[in-house]
């Protein structure tokens, strides 16, 4: 089904453009469930290749671009967390383009955290989950718009979230991950995996934080950068 959608996008929008670079990841996911890891870099590499270009020309990338380019490289990291010198190498560009994008755009930290999750800094995963949540004016604080796999509503700070060690994209609220642990709610894509469960606790549902979390913020990102460097 990818293939064909692919070979759709490439003849009517070009190799280039950002459909046609999002059905490129989700192949390569579909060769990643399926144990193809060596198919699924590939096609991450090529998806890669194409966002880096257009970042490179572009002044103001669209978010569609941004969160495409976020979205091929976490997936990237996780493959390449069995090598750490590549994984690393991935984690400072991921963070070094936080820098310059986040403002609006939480759903990029939010990859981040996943991409550490990828490589076992539970800790950084932890600070940047909280980092990737918005605060919407007339509703409930939630993480850049996850939706949970399992109920398909949003996953906001009282739902609770728990993310899939080893799938990309896989995201429980709190009553859907219940669920799976008691054999009641069935993901095709991610049985018998790890969770890894994000910490809510001292977080107000519709209260941002003050000004110093903005200062935390660019303190951490830099320090995450050094880290991986």
């Amino acid at each position: 089904m990818y293939k064909r959608a692919l070979a759709g996008y490439e003849k009517a929008l070009g190799p280039d453009h950002t459909s046609t670079l999002n059905t490129v990841n989700n192949l390569g996911t579909l060769y990643a469930d399926q144990g193809k890891l060596d198919e699924a870099k590939q096609m991450y590499l090529r998806s890669l290749v194409s966002f880096r270009r257009i970042l490179r020309d572009e002044i103001s990338p669209s978010k569609a671009t941004i969160h495409g380019f976020a979205t091929a490289l976490c997936r990237s990291i996780r493959i390449d967390s069995v090598n750490d010198s590549i994984a690393r190498s991935e984690l400072l560009e991921l963070s070094n383009h936080i820098k310059k994008w986040r403002q609006g755009n939480t759903a990029i930290v939010n990859w981040l955290a996943k991409a550490l999750i990828g490589v076992k800094d539970d800790q950084n995963a932890q600070l940047a989950f909280r980092y990737s949540i918005r605060y919407p004016n007339d509703n409930n604080a939630d993480f850049g718009g996850t939706l949970c796999d399992g109920c398909l509503y949003y996953i906001t700070i009282s739902t609770g979230r728990y993310v899939c060690r080893q799938c990309s994209d896989i995201d429980l609220c709190e009553i859907c991950m219940s669920k799976h642990e008691r054999n009641t709610l069935a993901l095709a894509r991610c049985r018998d995996h790890c969770f890894f469960s994000v910490d809510t606790t001292s977080l107000e549902i519709n209260q941002p934080p003050t000004g110093k979390f903005e200062v935390d913020f660019d303190v951490w990102i830099e320090n995450v950068g050094n880290q991986y460097s």
